[in-house]
């Protein structure tokens, strides 16, 4: 059984929401609804366009192409 602990999934989830919600919350703090509209809009492209929020392989060497 090669899946991940209920920690990781935790872990993983709240790393989405922290991204996504993080620049929201403060653009809003920061210049009101303009800024937390700003902010959601850079959240979802860091999600669309940062890559993969995994974590590498845990020891081992790195997966080959």
């Amino acid at each position: 059984m090669a899946g991940r602990t209920i920690g990781e999934e935790v872990t993983k989830e709240l790393a989405v929401k922290a991204t996504i919600w993080g620049p929201a919350i403060a653009g809003g703090v920061v210049a009101g609804p303009v800024g937390a509209a700003v902010g959601a809009v850079l959240g979802i492209a860091a999600i669309l366009f940062g890559g993969s929020v995994s974590a590498p392989p845990s020891g081992g060497d790195p997966p080959k192409e």
